[in-house]
């Protein structure tokens, strides 16, 4: 039971109004994972600046503190003291035999978010109002969609585990991890209820071992997935507002976005380019050569489209005259955006020599 305690701590909510919640409680935490134990753990112990953390340590190393806590919020002192944080402070009352016959818990200390010390094990991105604010799950977006944020570059916000995993494998490929578990969970506080958990797991291509591979490369990969989705969704709404009016009114937007979301045409895009993004990752070795990678990236989230489309399409077909007219000028987005795909597909195929 006292293991499972300190396992969770870090990772805690908060009680609801009037508790504070735990560092790391909204966070995506990724691990890297190597062909060993050891590998695993070597590369998830992350070294910290020693002179700077000095102060830093585990919660059994001091004495426990006393109640009412005289500081209600504390900063981090460092990772030891971070992932044995006491958001929770409990007391057990055991017998001679050592079965527990009393128990009570309180609130432990509240995590104070001006500390300097960022955990390890998390992505960050950079708010223009915010500053540094840490990547967390979305209920209405795959983690892959974000998986930019857990690619090391020089802007330092991809988790410090595959920072060091990577500065420990070097050049290596047998020391490379193979992929990461990216987990977590997502509440809203003050709320002491779970909205969902994840756990997912994504290879890493073996090229991040060199310079062939960026941060970029990915973000620019989903970019096209975005805006495609962007058009698909357009038209989907175009052809809802011709629906819903019937050429008389101007819908209510909300009216408009709530047909939208009941088309299958968005989910079933990001199902497919999902699977093709995995497959599109796996694909990144030593030998690929980039430009066929994205050649066939941007078929994919061409096929995606079509796909999409002709389903919905097909779904709504009637003798409907409004139905009929509403599609056909709504599918002009999709045209558009075909052709758009087609013309940056035709850089990166081979072209033939003429005799």
């Amino acid at each position: 039971m006292t293991t499972t305690l300190l396992a969770t701590l870090n990772f805690s909510l908060s009680g609801g109004r009037g508790y504070y919640p735990s560092p790391s409680v909204n966070g995506i935490m990724c691990i890297p994972l190597g062909n060993t134990l050891h590998q695993t753990l070597s590369y998830n112990l992350v070294p910290e600046n020693v002179d700077s953390n000095r102060g830093d340590s585990a919660l059994w190393e001091h004495e426990p503190a006393s109640l009412p806590i005289a500081i209600p919020k504390q900063p981090v002192s460092g990772y030891a003291n971070l992932y044995t944080w006491p958001s929770r402070m409990i007391y057990l009352e055991s017998e001679t035999s050592g079965n527990v016959v009393f128990m009570r818990f309180v609130a432990g200390h509240g995590f104070d978010v001006t500390s300097n010390i960022i955990d390890p094990m998390q992505p960050y991105k950079t708010d223009k109002e915010k500053g540094r604010l840490p990547v967390q799950f979305r209920e209405d977006r795959g983690t892959w969609r974000d998986f930019d944020s857990l690619i090391p570059d020089s802007s330092e916000l991809a988790p410090l585990t595959i920072q060091n995993a990577l500065r420990l494998a070097g050049k290596n490929l047998r020391f490379m991890p193979g992929s990461v578990l990216v987990l977590g969970l997502r509440y809203t506080p003050p709320n002491a209820n779970v909205d969902f958990w994840r756990m997912e797991r994504f290879v890493l291509p073996e090229v991040l071992a060199t310079n062939r591979f960026s941060r970029e490369d990915v973000r620019q990969f989903l970019d096209v997935a975005e805006e495609t989705q962007k058009t698909l969704w357009q038209a989907c709404s175009d052809y809802a507002r011709g629906i819903i009016s019937h050429g008389d009114r101007d819908p209510d937007k909300k009216d408009i976005s709530k047909a939208v979301k009941q088309m299958t045409a968005s989910s079933l895009y990001w199902s497919m380019i999902e699977s093709r993004f995995h497959e599109t990752l796996s694909s990144y070795t030593l030998e690929a050569d980039p430009d066929d990678i994205r050649c066939q990236w941007l078929k994919s989230v061409l096929d995606a489209l079509c796909e999409a489309w002709e389903q919905h399409a097909a779904s709504v077909a009637t003798n409907d005259a409004w139905t009929l007219r509403s599609l056909m000028k709504s599918e002009g987005l999709i045209r558009k955006k075909m052709k758009e795909l087609k013309d940056e597909i035709q850089k990166y195929e081979p072209r033939e020599v003429g005799a």
